[in-house]
């Protein structure tokens, strides 16, 4: 990257941690940081967490993409799309779970691999910040749906198959008023799966980032 370039971003991410310190001094709501809940009263340290993890996101959108490695996805056949929805399902339903509960205990005890080889930059693996975010809101109820905006598409890896999640994650809240509200929003993941005895384990997730989102094509 030119140095020019580099000055520019430093203003612009600069410009827009300043705009976050002003938008968390006054004002009311909660604000969102590439689709993280920020809650005006969350813990400073998780705070910190949160913001470092949008800026990680923010920095590997500017980095260049090189798309020629990417895989191709494609719709599964009926059969191989039987196969893989339940464990698809479960990854989520222990997703959802842990964000109610704020246990990444239980979560990583049914997916060990998770916890693990942790990227932010790449969107690897990063379940433990955007659980921590969203308890921190301490939501009691929430859904998400894998197929909300489109169906599940797949591509073969080196030890089993890539599947890309196109879906809505959202969790209902109350305020201390009572009022009920939502928080989350349209996600994109890549779930690694490798096939264990009769079913699909996921090892790996690959949340798509900000450039990625804007280049991907399955």
């Amino acid at each position: 990257m030119k140095a020019a370039s580099i000055k520019s971003l430093i203003g612009t991410l600069l410009a827009a941690a300043l705009g976050l310190a002003a938008r968390f001094a006054g004002g009311k709501g909660n604000i969102h940081v590439l689709g993280i809940p920020l809650k005006r009263k969350m813990n400073p340290r998780l705070r910190i967490i949160t913001i470092l993890f949008a800026a990680f996101s923010l920095l590997s959108a500017c980095a260049p993409s090189n798309r020629s490695d990417s895989p191709t996805f494609t719709e599964p056949d009926p059969e191989t799309y039987v196969s893989l929805m339940p464990p698809i399902l479960e990854y989520f339903y222990h997703r959802k779970e842990a964000v109610l509960s704020g246990d990444l205990q239980a979560f990583y005890r049914r997916y060990p691999d998770l916890e693990h080889n942790t990227n932010f930059e790449k969107g690897i693996n990063t379940e433990s910040t955007l659980i921590s975010s969203y308890h921190a809101l301490a939501p009691f109820d929430g859904n998400i749906h894998p197929e909300y905006y489109e169906k599940i598409k797949i591509s073969q890896s080196e030890n089993g198959i890539r599947v890309l999640v196109h879906g809505m994650e959202l969790y209902l809240l109350k305020n201390s008023q009572g009022k009920f509200g939502e928080s989350g929003g349209e996600f994109k993941l890549v779930l690694f799966m490798r096939q264990e005895g009769d079913t699909w384990q996921v090892y790996q997730t690959d949340e798509v980032t900000l450039q990625e989102w804007q280049d991907f094509k399955p």
